[in-house]
Parts: structure tokens; sequence; C-alpha cells
């Protein structure tokens, strides 16, 4: 998430963003707020299972339009590979109740782009804050 955050940084995460989670199941009991527009989310990568924090720059219902290498979802634009493309290609929005979440440092992160759209129910929190770690 470079340049926004630098490596030893600490976010303070907060849990109940979203709502009340029920523990150990990825299901929310009471929902309060949904992810807005450029807003920073924690969940758990698809792929290998660690946290990660990206941004939110689709919601569900809004438009997905493939050109080329490009795709915009809404009013953010962005490169894929053509592989992506192909993928994306097929639809025309974000999907119900999921989000398309892209990391700041877009050229080297892997995001929505390599795992799809995140389901709205796996996100664990919005953050809150950051600041710098200075160690012992």
């Amino acid at each position: 998430m470079e340049p926004t955050f630098r490596p030893g940084q600490i976010l303070f995460v907060d849990r109940w963003t979203f709502g009340a989670q029920v523990p150990f199941f990825n299901f929310y009991l009471v929902r309060w707020h949904s992810p807005t527009h450029g807003e920073l989310v924690l969940f758990l990568n698809p792929n290998d299972g660690l946290l990660v924090v990206k941004r939110c720059v689709g919601l569900q219902g809004d438009p997905i339009k493939v050109e080329n290498d490009i795709m915009h979802i809404g009013a953010t634009a962005v490169h894929v590979t053509p592989s992506e493309a192909a993928y994306f290609a097929s639809y025309t929005s974000v999907p119900k109740g999921t989000i398309f979440a892209l990391g700041d440092n877009r050229p080297i992160s892997e995001d929505s782009r390599a795992y799809g759209f995140i389901p709205v129910r796996h996100l664990l929190g919005g953050v809150m804050l950051s600041v710098p770690y200075t160690g012992p």
C-alpha cells in the first residue's frame, strides 16, 4: 500500500466499522455501514490467507467496462493484463454483495485484479489511522 503506508507503520483497524460480526464465521450479525469509494478495508487474501489492506474502488452495481488493457470501474481506470481483461470483460457491473479493491502501488499490487471480487461479508474492518513505528 505504498505510498499511503510505509513498511513498519502501525495500523489501527476498527473491526466494528461495518457491523457486528459473528466470531469465526464470515457473516455479520448486524450491519450498519457499507464500504464506500476510497475507503481502506482489511480482509484475508483469498490466495494465501494473509491479512491485507486495500482501497475500495468498486462497489456493488458500479459499471465495469474493459477496453484493450484498461478496465474502467465507475470513475477509476486501471491497467490489466490480457488474461485479467478477458476475465473481467464478462462483467458489466460489480456483482451484488461484493467490492473491487486495489492496492495503492498498482504496478506491483496483488489485489482484486488477481483474485476477483471480495464479498463484503469477508471484510474484517476499516483502517482508522496509522502511525510510524519508532522501535524500542
